[in-house]
């Protein structure tokens, strides 16, 4: 813009110079026409005068030129004033940006965090809160809530059981309460079933083929037992004391063991090995190699572990005539504790 502005006035100081030399010309011919004496007069004034136009032309043009230059430093400062300006609003962007990526990272991480800070209310009893405690600030733990939280959200595939029924077996009787602890593999994976205990389904399913061989048990095992043939719901047995733990709390639908390497094995053996150290005497039910494999984790000698084949159709014979229900009221019986009542209603 300032080389326009120069362009301009340069051209204009030269016009006013040649007009002002042609008017000068005009002049001294009119002169010469009227007298010899007059034109060498007005020769001389001419003469006299012709430094001082060329001076004053001269000192309008430095003018211009003055105010060429202040032109071109007021539109430099403004360039300056302009980028500086541009500098501050980049800052200003980059640190919304920036302030915006923390807000959504941490965002992010209270999403992510969500699901572990429920935790707290789906464990209702404080006895097994504060036992799990260590347990729930680990770093396998915390990796495996967060998991587990992107896949219920995902809702790709719907994961069993809902969120706030993984941990049912521990809100139904005190850690100081468990009497009988029977342990299965992970939760049944049809959808409706699972809700936070081993082997039961929720109320009015009907039980799947390795809870009806657990009541054909029963029916042999003890007196007075009726097999209920719509009703899979343990709930009564909890309450009492029976602890139905799965190995693994989680699964995805028809997706059998899906959740095995989640880290839920570590979480579950915790729980097993605080359960071992209780004083009072306990009856740990392992139906089956992969609840067998736990036995190590049974190290007090007031305990009793019962062994034998799964209840599943496909290692029925070695499960059926086992007897473990009135061999574990037996033992709490001996210990002076209460025993269980294993019948279920319709």
């Amino acid at each position: 813009m300032s080389g326009k502005i120069t362009d301009f006035f340069e051209k204009k100081t030269t016009t006013t110079i040649d007009e002002a030399e042609n008017k000068d010309n005009d002049k001294e011919l009119t002169s010469t026409t009227t007298t010899t004496t007059t034109t060498s007069t007005t020769s001389k004034k001419k003469v006299a005068a012709a430094p001082k136009k060329k001076a004053a032309v001269a000192s309008k043009k430095r003018k211009h030129e003055s105010s060429d230059e202040e032109t071109d430093k007021e539109e430099q400062q403004n360039d300056d004033d302009d980028d500086g300006e541009e500098k501050v609003e980049n800052n200003n962007n980059n640190k919304k940006l920036k302030n915006e990526e923390k807000s959504e990272e941490i965002n992010s991480t209270i999403t992510d965090n969500n699901y572990y800070d429920d935790i707290e209310n789906y464990f209702t009893d404080k006895q097994w809160k504060e036992a799990l405690s260590g347990e729930f600030g680990k770093a396998y733990f915390k990796k495996m809530i967060t998991q587990l939280n992107k896949r219920y959200s995902s809702k790709e595939k719907p994961i069993y059981p809902p969120k706030n029924e993984i941990f049912s077996a521990f809100n139904y009787a005190h850690l100081e309460d468990v009497k009988v602890v029977i342990i299965g593999q992970d939760p049944y994976h049809g959808k409706g079933q699972a809700h936070g205990l081993s082997f039961s389904v929720k109320k009015g399913v009907s039980p799947p083929p390795s809870l009806i061989n657990i009541y054909k048990e029963l029916e042999t095992d003890i007196e007075g037992f009726k097999r209920p043939l719509k009703n899979g719901f343990l709930e009564p047995w909890a309450r009492q004391g029976v602890f139905l733990l799965n190995a693994v709390l989680t699964v995805e639908e028809a997706t059998p063991n899906s959740h095995k390497d989640f880290g839920w094995a570590d979480f579950t053996d915790a729980v097993l090995k605080i359960l071992s150290k209780q004083d009072q005497p306990i009856v740990f039910i392992l139906w089956g190699g992969f609840a067998q494999k736990k036995e190590k984790l049974f190290t007090n000698k007031n305990h009793l572990v019962l062994k034998s084949g799964h209840p599943s159709p496909l290692s029925i014979k070695h499960f059926i005539g086992c007897k473990h229900f009135s061999k574990s009221n037996e033992f709490l019986k001996s210990k002076g504790i209460e025993e269980i009542d294993w019948k279920i209603t319709e």
